[in-house]
């Protein structure tokens, strides 16, 4: 087992390979994909890396907005929900990697940010060969027959060396105590993350925190930026989203998968949100992957 131990005096958070590191997928994306191509509130049961490499995104994780910047890591623990935004007028391209084998010390595995910190850093004084390896691993992988090849895993196991010593060495990750609002928000948050397909109201939650509707209202939004409720239809949609392009489940099905009593009134809200009706969304998916394979 290796370790990375963290130099400063305030904490010192270790991270580990707890084994080889695998590579997942690396996907190049682009900013100037079309709206219907941004994914709201949604989670993978495995870490993944956003590296910016130009332009812009506007990225939500847990409670935090992110607007990227050339040559900066966020990074997604397995399952915190996270929204990509795209900036059309400001084109770019980015990548998404998703990483085995990699956590901190005391979290479960694929974690590498604790609860609270940060969840971009800056890639600094590696930024040039960051890029290098990224663009290298992303064209051998281009092949399957390529895929599982020793040239890859040597260079996954030189791009998660790259970013624990990243890590090591990021003042963003040392935040200050969390003040009791901050606790009760995130508790609320994660509450949500955990039971979005029940059927959940501001005056449950209010029951649950033991505190008012109007507490919880006033708390949460003043560390996320918007209500709970709206919090809460974020993460059905982006759950929503990942179904449909996903699986062959009915919209009915769907709907009540993600917390839903019927499918008029996911329709209406996935509308708002998305742009474009579930049926419209799916169909959307399907020729971007047919698009993607040719």
């Amino acid at each position: 087992m290796k370790s990375v131990t963290h130099r400063s005096s305030r904490r010192q958070p270790r991270f580990y390979q707890d084994e080889k590191p695998g590579l997942r997928y690396i996907i190049k994306g682009s900013t100037s994909l079309s709206f219907a191509h941004s994914r709201r509130m949604h989670r993978h049961p495995f870490l993944e890396i956003h590296y910016a490499v130009r332009g812009r995104c506007i990225l939500h994780v847990e409670q935090e907005e992110i607007i990227t910047q050339p040559g900066q890591l966020v990074i997604f623990n397995a399952d915190d929900f996270h929204a990509e935004n795209l900036y059309e007028e400001t084109p770019g391209e980015f990548y998404s990697i998703a990483l085995n084998g990699l956590r901190c010390a005391d979290l479960p595995a694929h974690h590498l940010i604790a609860p609270g910190f940060s969840h971009a850093v800056f890639l600094e004084q590696y930024e040039a060969l960051f890029h290098a390896l990224s663009d290298s691993l992303y064209h051998e992988t281009r092949s399957s027959e390529n895929a599982a090849s020793p040239v890859v895993h040597q260079m996954t196991e030189l791009m998660a060396q790259i970013i624990l010593s990243v890590l090591e060495s990021s003042d963003t990750l040392l935040p200050a105590q969390a003040a009791p609002a901050e606790y009760l928000s995130e508790r609320v948050r994660r509450y949500l993350c955990y039971h979005f397909e029940e059927d959940i109201t501001l005056e449950k939650l209010a029951r649950l925190m033991h505190t008012s509707s109007s507490t919880i209202s006033h708390v949460f939004k003043k560390y996320s930026g918007i209500s709970p409720m709206q919090y809460l239809q974020r993460i059905r949609i982006g759950e929503a989203q990942t179904l449909l392009g996903s699986s062959d489940l009915s919209i009915q099905e769907i709907a009540l998968r993600v917390g839903y009593n019927s499918p008029d009134n996911m329709y209406l809200v996935f509308r708002r949100h998305v742009g474009m009706s579930p049926v419209q969304y799916r169909n959307a998916q399907k020729n971007l992957q047919t698009k993607n394979d040719l």
